[in-house]
């Protein structure tokens, strides 16, 4: 079991979820999941933008503090005009790197639901990965060999075996 299986598990019943609702279609069950995922993370989103605006209001500010200083490259006065902008920014209640931790939680989540969404057998026919790659030799051994003697090249290849075996 890897790592990221304590927060893939979950998403994926999520999908099983979906998919039991939309009549195990797969394409339905992804586009259902996407957008329980967006309403899921839409309060993270408007943290975001909420962020975004507020930066956006305070940036003229902030330049009227780099143009005084504009033109002077020593240690000292770019130490004073950091000083200043963040003394805006405090005065303001204003976090510069409040932006980045919704960005990060959304791309950590946009892994974890490409990990799901490519992987149905593990996450969606809770199948464990051992199975998972026993049914991926079955499929690409020859006829002769007892297989399927199918061709399936891509490393990702189990949303084609889910559709083989449904």
């Amino acid at each position: 079991m890897k790592i990221f299986d304590i927060l893939l598990v979950p998403m994926g019943y999520l999908m099983r979820f979906a998919a039991y609702i939309t009549g195990n279609n797969y394409l339905f069950a992804i586009i259902l999941f996407a957008l329980i995922m967006e309403i899921l993370m839409l309060p993270i989103q408007i943290k975001q933008q909420k962020n975004s605006i507020k930066q956006a209001s305070l940036r003229p500010k902030e330049m009227a503090i780099r143009n005084r200083y504009k033109g002077r490259d020593d240690q000292v006065t770019k130490q004073k005009m950091t000083q200043e902008i963040q003394d805006l920014y405090q005065r303001e209640g204003f976090n510069p790197a409040g932006g980045c931790l919704p960005l990060i939680i959304q791309m950590i989540i946009i892994f974890m639901l490409y990990a799901v969404v490519i992987d149905p057998l593990v996450y969606c026919m809770n199948l464990s990965t051992g199975v998972s790659n026993a049914l991926m030799q079955f499929v690409n051994a020859p006829l002769s060999a007892g297989g399927l003697g199918m061709t399936i090249t891509s490393n990702r290849g189990t949303i084609e075996i889910a559709s083989i075996i449904s």
